[in-house]
């Protein structure tokens, strides 16, 4: 488990309570059999929503999926876009 957490740890934005809920929630990365799925489940793949075949609605997401998920996602990669390691200062 260790190994794996400090594997994800190696994604740029991922730190550990973002590695330690994914290796949890994904049960070690075996729950899903693609990222399709994962990204449905943490509701980052919106769906558009049509009532009738002629009226186009907004995107929406399951109201099933784990928001604290995408919460922990969506920082990640405000991180992820903030530090490039090339550089030696944060970007603004």
């Amino acid at each position: 488990m260790k190994q794996k957490v400090e594997l994800a740890k190696t994604v740029p934005g991922v730190g550990d309570q973002t590695a330690l809920n994914l290796l949890v929630k994904t049960q070690g990365f075996t729950k899903f059999k693609n990222s399709r799925q994962f990204a449905c489940y943490s509701c980052i793949a919106p769906f558009q929503y049509s009532p009738s075949s002629s009226i186009i609605g907004k995107t929406k997401v399951s109201n099933i999926a784990d928001k604290t998920m995408k919460a922990l996602l969506s920082i990640a990669a405000l991180s992820a876009k903030r530090y490039d390691p090339q550089k030696t200062h944060i970007l603004i």
